[in-house]
């Protein structure tokens, strides 16, 4: 079975929504990535898993090669509306959700709020500070955020700034398909990310927005959900994206629900390195073994 995947889309009524699908045996993972990323960051998760499941890796609105609406169209309600079309069109579920960083708390959002199509969730860094200051989140992504407004000579050039990154580990080829999904090359050789710059703000704001909404709406989940942990730093080992009482307060929103910790592993390289994606790959198959409680 071949583990190139296949580029699809499927129109949600609002958007042309695009989706990579790895051919598998298995039950089906939906994979929903982080904000500023798009769905060939699973590349090593897909190559870890072999073709034991069936992998539908989403391009969120605004990213990757789905439609991107004006200013004013984003927010994680709209991703979700999104991922229930994605879901109906292809008339698949009850499936197992898997999300990354802004993709793990849409996750475990749709687990909550429609039941009935998700049978578990994994929740891959994600954490609720008690006392949080977006900007210092925003310092720390500072690196993937400001190339969203930025124009790049060549695509040597974009590539060279995604190398530099100190965060970003060992480049493999697997990046090269993510950064080939990422740019968009312009007839004169210029590069720009296909990240909606607006998007990804208004995205980026919506925790404030659910600070009261979210304990409830999560309060509801059904399905259990395993939150992986990331505990070195993006810039200093020590300094993690989200300390470990983080993602346990936000694990502890969710009724049935544990942590897990993965080692030597950042935000990022829990899915961009072979070792990370190697972990995160085992923990979701062990997941899946497991009978429900």
């Amino acid at each position: 079975m071949s583990n190139k995947p296949q580029s699809k889309w499927v129109d949600t009524g609002e958007i042309l929504l695009h989706y990579w699908e790895w051919e598998g045996t298995g039950e089906t993972l939906l994979l929903l990535h982080g904000l500023t990323s798009n769905g060939r960051v699973w590349d090593l998760l897909a190559e870890e898993l072999g073709g034991r499941h069936r992998l539908l890796g989403v391009d969120l609105r605004g990213r990757g090669l789905s439609g991107k609406p004006p200013a004013g169209s984003y927010g994680w309600k709209r991703h979700l509306r999104d991922i229930g079309a994605l879901l109906e069109k292809l008339n698949v579920g009850p499936i197992t959700v898997v999300g990354h960083s802004m993709g793990g708390i849409l996750a475990a959002l749709f687990a909550a709020e429609q039941p009935a199509a998700v049978d578990r969730a994994v929740v891959v860094d994600v954490g609720l500070e008690e006392e949080s200051d977006p900007e210092i989140i925003r310092q720390q992504l500072a690196g993937s955020l400001n190339r969203l407004k930025m124009e790049f000579p060549s695509w040597e050039d974009y590539a060279a700034y995604w190398k530099q990154l100190p965060y970003i580990g060992e480049w493999r080829e697997h990046m090269d398909r993510f950064l080939e999904c990422d740019a968009e090359v312009h007839p004169d050789g210029t590069v720009t990310s296909r990240v909606s710059a607006e998007g990804v703000e208004e995205d980026f704001l919506e925790p404030s927005a659910w600070k009261e909404e979210l304990p409830q709406v999560l309060s509801r989940t059904k399905a259990p959900h395993l939150v992986l942990w990331a505990p070195r730093g993006l810039m200093e080992p020590g300094q993690p994206l989200f300390s470990r009482r983080a993602v346990e307060n936000f694990a502890a929103l969710i009724p049935n629900s544990r942590v897990r910790t993965m080692e030597d592993v950042n935000h990022y390289t829990i899915v961009t390195s072979p070792g990370g994606a190697k972990q995160t790959a085992a923990a979701i198959e062990e997941f899946l073994r497991e009978k429900p409680s």
